[in-house]
């Protein structure tokens, strides 16, 4: 006590004997953000998270619906390269398979890059937690993986999901949600697995349809596919978004993970301010590196990234500037079908078309990479797979949507009460959040009124992706 006193004494000494040091803004007492409430039906990051566990731990068959959690800890702690890819197989691919040789520089599509859009804004059946988990806390340095698939004597294509890699982006992980839950009532009842079953008739050129998945068809889906799944990518950012602010992308250390792959990585924003700063070097975010790692193993024939902000299904490359037509059959079949049966009103094609600006460093453009086997050529077309992103959600595009909406006319009605108290509370939030943070809100998440068609939409999409995916790829000859 007496060296700790003497200690002080001599510090506040210093103190005042020293000249007056500015302090930087950081040294000053932090302001405290605002909490706001997070409006329902969306879920806490936390339930989000028990949710998932208690789905792995109530099945019944857990060889087919495994969970892996890992920490941030130990993510950070796998070895890495630091050397970025700048250019891999995939360049290689896009050139080819337009006009098997190189494509010249005329034929890329021409960007008008000052007309751009800006970047930036000015139905899952619950879980019931049980009550000895009620008091638990699920922290967001918990990062779940998945892997489901069902027993199969065939090969299978490997497939990889993710869900909520932008904080802000509620609607995806809720999309995940309710696609996990579907997935584990086929894959954990008692019901054979039936691999036998045909698939909806179909027209030849088209894969998708407007139907609905039944569990005997989603069965006969994952005798194709093991799926890896990521139901929420950034539970830090997530968690920033659900509580402080509404507009906020990136993870808790400040990047954007979507841009923080090692492919082409650093080539576009290196603002720390900016909402795309994708960090001082490739893979240092542990959401990065669980996913790399992943991909890694798997090698997906099919990545898909779910977000919201804009209304579009699109394809890589992001880093480069190719045309819809110039690209791979499949991949149009693919997205054509799915846009036709699933959003309509989806714009398609390589996402540095359609988004107008180029983005790099982002987990498609990586995961198409990565899907590469690493002994093949890959001008071989038996190398062909899919790398997309689905945009959900635009809600400065669904004003008209969003008012024709009649509750009483649109709801059973033991749920009117229930959606009009939900849409109340969430218009109420503009008066307490402002009106930045209220149109964040809308822009990339759906209304009560509108969220249940979201999420059952999606959800009905994805497998509708899977199914076109894996007649595609069955299509294409072997590799060799």
């Amino acid at each position: 006590r007496r060296v700790h006193g003497e200690s002080s004494g001599m510090l506040v000494l210093w103190l005042l004997l020293s000249p007056a040091i500015p302090l930087a803004p950081s040294a000053l007492a932090p302001e405290i953000p605002t909490f706001h409430a997070l409006p329902q039906p969306y879920h806490k990051t936390d339930d989000i998270l028990k949710q998932i566990m208690i789905l792995a731990q109530t099945c019944g068959k857990p060889d087919n619906f495994k969970l892996e959690m890992h920490t941030t800890s130990q993510a950070m702690d796998l070895e890495v390269s630091t050397t970025p890819v700048s250019h891999g197989k995939s360049d290689e691919f896009f050139d080819y398979q337009v006009s098997h040789s190189k494509i010249k520089d005329s034929a890329l599509v021409e960007i008008d890059h000052q007309n751009a859009p800006p970047n930036a804004p000015p139905k899952a059946a619950n879980v019931e937690i049980p009550a000895s988990w009620k008091d638990k806390s699920v922290p967001p340095s918990q990062l779940p993986v998945l892997t489901v698939s069902l027993p199969s004597s065939g090969a299978k294509y490997p497939g990889m999901i993710m869900f909520g890699e932008h904080g802000r982006e509620l609607i995806s992980s809720e999309i995940g949600l309710q696609f996990v839950q579907a997935l584990h009532a086929v894959v954990c009842d008692d019901a054979p697995a039936t691999t036998s079953v045909s698939m909806l008739e179909i027209e030849e050129s088209e894969y998708a349809t407007s139907d609905p998945y039944s569990p005997s068809q989603i069965r006969a889906l994952l005798s194709k596919w093991e799926l890896s799944i990521m139901p929420i990518v950034s539970p830090s950012a997530r968690e920033i978004a659900e509580r402080y602010d509404f507009c906020n992308r990136k993870n808790s250390n400040g990047v954007d993970v979507n841009r923080n792959y090692p492919f082409h990585f650093g080539e576009g924003q290196n603002n720390r301010q900016s909402e795309q700063y994708p960090g001082d070097a490739p893979l240092t975010e542990p959401e990065t590196r669980i996913a790399s790692q992943l991909a890694m193993r798997v090698h997906p024939k099919l990545f898909i990234a779910v977000h919201s902000g804009a209304e579009m299904i699109v394809t890589s490359p992001a880093y480069r500037q190719v045309r819809f037509d110039q690209m791979p059959s499949g991949i149009q079949k693919v997205v054509r079908g799915i846009q036709s049966h699933d959003c309509p009103e989806c714009s398609v094609g390589p996402a540095a078309q359609v988004l107008s600006y180029l983005a790099y460093g982002c987990s498609m453009d990586y995961m198409f990479e990565q899907g590469f086997s690493n002994e093949q050529n890959p001008t071989n077309p038996g190398e062909e797979h899919f790398s997309m992103t689905f945009e959900t959600w635009a809600g400065d595009r669904e004003k008209e949507r969003i008012q024709s909406v009649n509750i009483e006319r649109d709801f059973p009605a033991g749920q009117v009460e229930v959606i009009r108290k939900q849409q109340t509370e969430f218009e109420s939030l503009k008066k307490d959040v402002g009106d930045l943070q209220y149109e964040c809100l809308n822009r990339f998440n759906p209304p009560p009124t509108l969220y249940t068609k979201v999420t059952n939409q999606w959800t009905k999409g994805l497998f509708s992706t899977l199914d076109a995916a894996w007649k595609e790829l069955d299509s294409r000859p072997s590799q060799g």
